[in-house]
């Protein structure tokens, strides 16, 4: 699952998590990839999490650079 923040695209979602746009569309019947809601929960089926914890904790700005 992912939640959608403000600015999130279907492309970016799709690049963090390693999930083809179509398959999100998909699972989650979006009509089109601008029908995203601040707030919504996306199902991600088959996501790359290892790396997407790591990038989502690098956009919350939970690190800095030394």
């Amino acid at each position: 699952m992912c939640k959608v923040e403000k600015g999130d695209t279907l492309a970016n979602i799709s690049e963090l998590y390693g999930v083809p746009e179509e398959i999100i569309i998909e699972a989650n019947s979006l009509s089109s990839p601008e029908d995203l809601l601040v707030g919504q929960l996306l199902l991600l089926p088959g996501a790359n999490t290892n790396q997407a914890v790591f990038q989502v904790a690098s956009r919350a700005s939970m690190f800095s650079w030394p």
